[in-house]
């Protein structure tokens, strides 16, 4: 063990204070800023166009049908709970709603990432005739594997997390966003859990390295690695996505009742409080909608939560939806019935929901690690 964390620590300098490492540090704050900025002139939009709810309250999807897309549940619960702290009169979330934005292109800029900072990792040295050097120590052909893979981890996720933590608080200060504990506390936990995803790639692009024997070959490789990842998310949507032919039908919103919150809207609260009659029974159909809509949906998403499964960049968005926000106990939620009973929400709650995708995430990486040693074991100069 006192081996391998001396090389690990190694190599984990080397690649810390490369050119390469400060590249990918300049991207990283790039852009998350780019985004980040992005997703708060939107908000800031909205806030000023009157679609936001009144500052300091949380917006009421009393009908979160109306933002559904083709798309899988999961995403739309994922859109859903992003539209409701977008229309907060007070961004809710703060940092945590500008992480969440940027995890989808995380997802993906993550796996390209991994796999290119590892896919020369054996073999430039089987080029340059360094393995047969390396290979010459008296130390374990798996120690010298693995504590190359965990320092060059460890140094993309320090770059991450320093890339990350920059932008948010250089975008938090400008606008005046606070952090609270919690808010703290999750986003430590997704970087950890950003750690284990670009492990997975990092491991992956050293056995494409160690297996293909030449740079160049593995490079190839490693861009259609990164082609068929984006293909196998895109169709794994597609597969599963919603037909809104099964979805619950709207209410239609009588024209008196849109009068009334059209004039309410322009001319403020009527002193007499009168409202027209038909108001009780369209809200009585609307309860009845979200009830259905809301039984709809909690069934969608636990049976596609497992399609994640086949999709590593699903998995990290998956868990940053339920990870990234602090609004809900359970994300689902976000789609009102008159029978839910809000619960408050916690990081433990929301630990608990991400379970499986944590451990997968875990097993793939473990899975990996022991196909890494078998090929260095039978490796040959």
């Amino acid at each position: 063990m006192t081996t391998m964390a001396r090389l690990t620590g190694h190599v984990f300098r080397k690649r810390l204070f490369s050119w390469r490492n400060a590249a990918f540090l300049l991207v990283v704050i790039g852009l998350l800023l780019a985004g980040a900025l992005d997703q708060l002139a939107s908000w800031q939009r909205l806030s000023t166009s009157g679609l936001a709810a009144p500052s300091g309250e949380e917006a009421t999807f009393v009908s979160p049908v109306s933002s559904l897309y083709p798309g899988s549940g999961r995403l739309n619960v994922w859109d859903a709970v992003t539209g409701t702290l977008r229309l907060s009169g007070e961004m809710l979330g703060g940092p945590l709603f500008l992480l969440r934005a940027m995890t989808p292109l995380l997802a993906f800029f993550l796996l390209l990432a991994g796999l290119l900072c590892a896919y020369d990792m054996v073999s430039r040295d089987l080029e340059t005739r360094l393995m047969d050097s390396l290979l010459g120590l008296p130390v374990d052909r798996r120690v010298l594997g693995l504590s190359k893979a965990f320092g060059e981890t460890l140094a993309l996720v320090m770059t991450l997390a320093a890339g990350c933590m920059a932008a948010l608080i250089a975008v938090s200060t400008i606008n005046g966003l606070g952090w609270t504990l919690q808010q703290l506390a999750r986003t430590f936990v997704f970087l950890v859990i950003l750690g284990a995803y670009c492990f997975l790639f990092v491991l992956l692009g050293m056995w494409i390295s160690a297996t293909a024997r030449s740079s160049q070959k593995a490079l190839w490789i490693c861009s259609a690695v990164f082609v068929l990842a984006l293909a196998a998310h895109v169709i794994t949507e597609s597969m599963i996505s919603i037909d809104r032919a099964n979805l619950p039908e709207v209410p239609d919103l009588p024209r008196e009742v849109f009068q009334y919150f059209e004039d309410i809207r322009i001319k403020g609260f009527p002193e007499s409080g009168v409202a027209p009659p038909e108001m009780e029974p369209y809200f009585a159909e609307l309860d009845a909608y979200s009830t259905e809509l809301a039984s709809y949906m909690r069934s969608r998403y636990r049976n596609e939560r497992w399609w994640s499964f086949l999709s590593p960049p699903g998995l990290l968005i998956e868990v940053s939806g339920v990870l990234l926000q602090d609004q809900y106990y359970d994300v689902l939620d976000v789609f009102y019935s008159p029978e839910l009973e809000r619960r408050p929400a916690s990081l433990g709650a929301s630990l608990r929901q991400s379970v499986p995708e944590i451990v997968w995430l875990g097993l793939l990486c473990l899975a990996l690690m022991a196909l890494n040693i078998r090929t260095l074991i039978r490796l040959e100069v």
